[in-house]
């Protein structure tokens, strides 16, 4: 975050936090923008909004009150002063919130402790959510356009091959979109109307353990709640699976097992939806568009070797493993 030492005292001075001691950036955090500081009374984490929209902030802050009032260890943010959560300062929009408990777990040192404590807690989140208005959370369309899509190809592709230099995560990108076009172009025109069949609620939206603390096997604290919107309680799950577990047979496994110690979901409901899920996944170009359209070269680290798969084939595998689980 480029804030001058002057900005950030002039900024806290909001909050009664007193004077920062140490400062620094966290390793997670994709689209809004962190600080973790040390103060006098305190850690916290003080956060700057990517967008500038004051009423779905004033949403977000509302229903992350709400969940910790019925027993979610959500992390409210603080409120100023003035008696608000959210502050414009210098043109942007920032919110301050106290440091989560328990301990961050890096992706690839999952243990089967913390996707069992997973599966669990969400299975939970989803309960609790259930009964909120899905009218007071973003919307996200489901629906997306096989041309549209294939314009964005090719203009990603002109924006990275106009580049000086090409680095090797370049590369991946174009050979990824090289293959979602051949993808693509083998489909149907599909324009998705809705998800059919499948009850909206609230969810998360960003589920993954880099929003999540663990302590003594079990979930203490679950943050970042800027993505939330309506969708379906498998959406989530399957993008959790896809994400986070790589839609590894043994780790779904056992997420989809602790889920079901909290919630029901039955395997007709996940096979519904991933069919919108495979379609939908296939036809964004979000990680494309964030790098070389917005410049935000954080989320880069998500450009992996190797060909474009559709998401239907890896399912494919991962039902038939599930399945015979359940044999």
């Amino acid at each position: 975050m480029d804030l001058t030492d002057n900005t950030l005292r002039k900024t806290l001075d909001y909050w009664e936090v007193g004077a920062p001691r140490a400062v620094w950036t966290p390793e997670t955090g994709t689209i809004n923008t962190n600080l973790i500081i040390d103060a006098a009374e305190g850690r916290f984490v003080l956060r700057r909004y990517h967008h500038q929209d004051r009423d779905r902030i004033v949403q977000e802050h509302a229903l992350v009150l709400w969940a910790h009032e019925r027993g979610i260890p959500t992390v409210p943010p603080l409120r100023t002063k003035a008696g608000g959560t959210c502050l414009e300062q210098e043109g942007r929009l920032f919110a301050l919130f106290p440091f989560a408990p328990g301990d961050q777990v890096q992706r690839d040192a999952l243990g089967e402790g913390d996707v069992t404590a997973m599966g669990r807690f969400l299975g939970r989140l989803h309960t609790i959510l259930a009964a909120y208005p899905v009218e007071k959370v973003r919307q996200r369309p489901f629906r997306f356009d096989r041309d549209e899509t294939l314009r964005g190809i090719d203009r990603l592709e002109r924006l990275i091959l106009e580049r000086t230099t090409l680095e090797q995560s370049d590369e991946y990108a174009l050979r990824r979109l090289h293959g979602r076009r051949s993808w693509l172009e083998r489909k149907p025109d599909t324009d998705i109307q809705e998800v059919q069949g499948l009850t909206f609620q609230v969810t998360h939206g960003d589920y993954n353990e880099t929003n999540l603390f663990f302590e003594h096997g079990a979930v203490v604290a679950i943050i970042d709640w800027d993505q939330v919107y309506a969708a379906p309680r498998s959406w989530e799950i399957l993008r959790t699976m896809h994400l986070v577990l790589g839609f590894e047979i043994k780790p779904c496994r056992m997420f989809l097992e602790a889920y079901r110690t909290e919630a029901p979901m039955g395997m007709p409901e996940l096979e519904r939806c991933a069919g919108y899920y495979s379609v939908i996944r296939g036809y964004s170009l979000w990680l494309f568009e964030a790098i070389y359209e917005e410049g935000n070269d954080r989320v880069r680290r998500f450009l992996r070797p190797g060909p474009f798969v559709p998401i239907e084939k890896r399912w494919s595998q991962l039902r038939d493993g599930l399945l015979g689980s359940e044999s």
